[in-house]
């Protein structure tokens, strides 16, 4: 008998940011591995973008002042850790 297992391909990121059933699985995954933090930065992050064109100028600088606020200051609520380059 074949291994089923070896014909399906494993996800990339982007197939889990795009799949919502994969998606929710893995923020379970991390939610246990206490880094919770960077897939909601992400997200946030990737709402943002995705909202750009319908947002004024003043509302998109007020969506990224809010994602510094909460994941980039340091003692943020959920802080993330960056390079120091960044």
């Amino acid at each position: 008998m074949a291994d089923e297992s070896a014909a399906i391909p494993d996800p990339t990121l982007a197939d889990v940011y795009n799949d919502p059933l994969l998606l929710e699985y893995f923020k379970k995954h991390i939610a246990k591995e206490f880094s919770s933090e960077n897939i909601n930065f992400v997200l946030a992050a990737k709402e943002v973008i995705n909202r750009k064109a319908t947002l004024s100028s003043d509302e998109y600088v007020e969506s990224i002042q809010k994602i510094f606020k909460e994941y980039v200051l340091e003692n943020s609520p959920q802080y993330i850790n960056l390079p120091f380059q960044i």
